[in-house]
């Protein structure tokens, strides 16, 4: 009997579909639909905004323990050490490597390197994201 010389017709079609799957994975991770991005940008906003919504309670809570006494100031505002919204905005800086300010009652968020930058779309700015300024 004669020796084939030569590749089979099943291995040439399992090596296209490799180099398929593999093509697929490198134009998903360098173009803007990537999943993965998509995902992390999606907790970067859903965090920002859970903050943002504990801040705006501990700040109405703040204004309604003040009441009997007087005003409330929302400038003075600064979280209990300690306290839930203390403790969600320490997590949240650790995790995207940020940094954060509150000013009358809202959550700034600032970074000037990394992955943390590209979600707050300017790398120089500091965004307001109660007025997206």
């Amino acid at each position: 009997m004669k020796a084939k010389k030569g590749i089979s017709l099943i291995v040439l079609v399992i090596t296209i579909i490799v180099i398929i799957i593999l093509a697929g994975a490198v134009i998903l991770s360098l173009s803007n639909n990537n999943p993965i991005g998509q995902a992390n940008f999606s907790t970067f906003l859903s965090d920002r905004s859970n903050i943002q919504d504990a801040i705006t309670l501990d700040v109405l809570k703040q204004f309604a323990d003040a009441q009997p006494a007087g005003s409330y100031d929302v400038s003075t505002y600064t979280p209990t050490v300690g306290g839930d919204v203390a403790t969600m905005i320490t997590n949240f800086q650790t995790k995207f490597g940020v940094t954060t300010t509150i000013t009358d009652g809202k959550l700034l968020v600032t970074a000037t390197e990394g992955t943390a930058k590209d979600y707050i779309m300017d790398s120089t700015a500091t965004y307001d994201w109660l007025t997206k300024n």
